[in-house]
């Protein structure tokens, strides 16, 4: 771990740790290991450990390929029980730190979601593979709208979600997309700029007409009060 980019060795290295990597994310789907918890047993949470390995992997450079592996590796694979499958995906734009490198994450990320859909069309429906792929691409739509929050697109981004989102419905879709404003604002963002976004969601839902469950609305009715009171 404490070789160097530019060292000749330094490829290899984040090879292995690729590798390692995957063996525990394999390892929370399969008994591999005595434990329910594979990355426990190393004494890491995964979300750490997956955030050294592309700090890693990114100190050689933000090349095509090594985004397209971050992101495979974000949505794919298993997840701790300690720990939300999405928080690979949390993990990895926060390691994408200028906006050319979230534009070449974009571009990765329809590029895999088309290439899981070409996939889904030839298994059978609710069949075990086709879970995965579906939870797959729902973690590249989740990826996909949050850097185009970051990146002030969000009609943009809520396009993408509500054109490839894998969920049963359209209100589970909207539904799926307001966790995000509220995974987002669990990560730091100003109250304020994080309702704001909870609300844009919400009011893009209703120009899809889309009815929303009755605790979105209660949170709807209680967001517009509190702005009305400010």
């Amino acid at each position: 771990m404490k070789i160097k980019a530019g060292n000749a060795y330094y490829p290899e290295m984040v090879r292995l740790f690729t590798e390692l990597y995957k063996l525990l994310c394999t390892a929370c789907n399969y008994y591999l290991f005595s434990t329910e918890d594979p990355f426990r047993s190393i004494g890491w949470q995964q979300p750490e450990l997956f955030q050294v390995l592309l700090k890693k992997t990114f100190e050689d450079g933000y090349t095509k390929e090594n985004i397209a592996s971050a992101i495979a590796m974000a949505v794919k694979g298993g997840i701790s029980p300690e720990n939300l499958s999405v928080e690979p995906v949390f993990v990895l734009v926060g390691e994408l730190k200028t906006s050319d490198v979230k534009y070449l994450a974009l571009e990765e990320i329809k590029a895999q979601t088309e290439s899981e859909e070409k996939r889904l069309a030839d298994m059978k429906k609710n069949s075990n593979d086709s879970y995965f792929v579906e939870k797959a691409v729902n973690h590249l739509c989740d990826m996909f709208l949050i850097i185009s929050i970051e990146l002030a697109e969000v009609k943009k981004g809520l396009d993408y979600y509500f054109a490839h989102c894998r969920e049963n419905d359209r209100e589970a879709v909207l539904y799926s997309a307001l966790e995000i404003a509220e995974w987002m604002e669990d990560e730091d963002e100003p109250d304020e700029d994080a309702e704001k976004l909870w609300l844009d969601i919400y009011h893009y839902g209703l120009k899809k007409k889309i009815k929303p469950r009755e605790y979105i609305e209660q949170k709807y009715q209680e967001l517009i009060q509190n702005q009305e009171n400010i």
